[in-house]
């Protein structure tokens, strides 16, 4: 008589969902580390043979997820938090990420290919640069992706819905979320708004839709547009901006904590007082965003969260425990400190 899970589960004293997700989908997160290691012994013991046609060797082994994160920008404080996340929730999961950074150089389907075959990854997460690289990824069939912790850009939303259907994502909605905020409070204390930023950001749509909800005039001037989303870069826009004799308004939105900070400094800098002369309001809340000065008011992306859903979406794609697309959402929160 062939053993069932059933009979595993009565020997161990748990019930037989448990069992099942510890022996067919390595689940490490349903209970603690010695009954699993009971689970599989009596597995073994028995001669349990799983019903995926797998053996339980096979089974057991890891999931393997890579991220793709370019290395250009590896050090930004946004993604070394999201990054805390992915790793944290990996060992909870019995993951095991056999890639990361990338050089710009392998931002391509063919030299990615290459490292996906030999790391053998199930899955991969992707930070950062959805372009073509996102485009030729998404179509293979048996690689799992999560895009987590990025906007959601006018490539992925455009492509039809069975080539969608093969990705994941995670993250905030930058659109709505922004809107809100600036709505509820930036439009609540001032009305004369500069932005910092992309001009091809949903963070930037946001900023122009929301003073035209509140009939707030924008003055094109003080539209400062960035190529990225660097400190340096922020600041360098600013004072590019004083230095042409411009009078700042009455408060900048700065599409980054970064690009905020650098902002900051540029107006310090020109000796303009923050928040008596010019006000300031970021959005992601970075580590530094409390401790800057005067500490940053922001907009806060619960970062360490998304990455650790994104490995949860991956690892449930592994395991076949869901064969749709998962759009996870999650809430933004503000954090009232002393630039506002």
């Amino acid at each position: 008589m062939s053993i069932t899970l059933k009979d595993i589960a009565k020997r161990v004293g748990v019930s037989v969902t448990t069992v099942s997700r510890v022996i067919n989908y390595n689940d490490r997160t349903i209970c603690s580390e010695d009954t699993q290691k009971l689970i599989w012994s009596l597995a073994n013991e028995l001669g349990y043979q799983p019903k995926n046609n797998r053996t339980l060797e096979e089974n057991k082994e890891t999931l393997k997820i890579g991220y793709v994160l370019s290395t250009e920008i590896m050090s930004d404080p946004y993604y070394s938090q999201l990054l805390r996340g992915i790793e944290s929730e990996a060992l909870r999961q019995g993951a095991t990420i056999v890639f990361g950074c990338l050089a710009p150089d392998l931002y391509n389907p063919e030299s990615f290919r290459k490292i996906v075959n030999e790391s053998k990854a199930e899955a991969v997460i992707y930070l950062n640069g959805a372009g073509d690289l996102f485009a030729e990824l998404i179509k293979e069939d048996n690689l799992h992706i999560v895009m987590a912790g990025m906007e959601q850009n006018s490539l992925a939303k455009s492509m039809p819905d069975h080539i969608r259907r093969n990705y994941d994502y995670v993250g905030v909605d930058f659109y709505n979320d922004t809107l809100h905020w600036l709505l509820t409070r930036l439009l609540k204390r001032s009305r004369h708004n500069g932005y910092i930023g992309p001009k091809r950001s949903a963070r930037c749509s946001a900023f122009l839709e929301a003073h035209r909800i509140a009939n707030a005039e924008i003055d094109p001037d003080c539209m400062l547009f960035t190529e990225n989303f660097k400190a340096e870069s922020g600041k360098a826009v600013v004072t590019e901006f004083l230095t042409k004799g411009k009078k700042p308004p009455e408060a900048f939105f700065a599409g980054c904590d970064t690009l905020a900070i650098g902002a900051m400094q540029a107006l310090k800098e020109h000796q303009y007082d923050i928040p008596k002369d010019v006000k300031v309001l970021g959005f992601d809340n970075i580590d530094m965003a409390g401790y800057v000065s005067p500490p940053l008011t922001t907009i806060e992306i619960p970062m360490i969260n998304i990455g650790r859903a994104a490995v949860k979406a991956a690892a449930e794609r592994i395991r076949g425990e869901r064969d749709y697309q998962l759009n996870y959402i999650l809430p933004t929160n503000f954090v009232e400190r002393e630039s506002l």
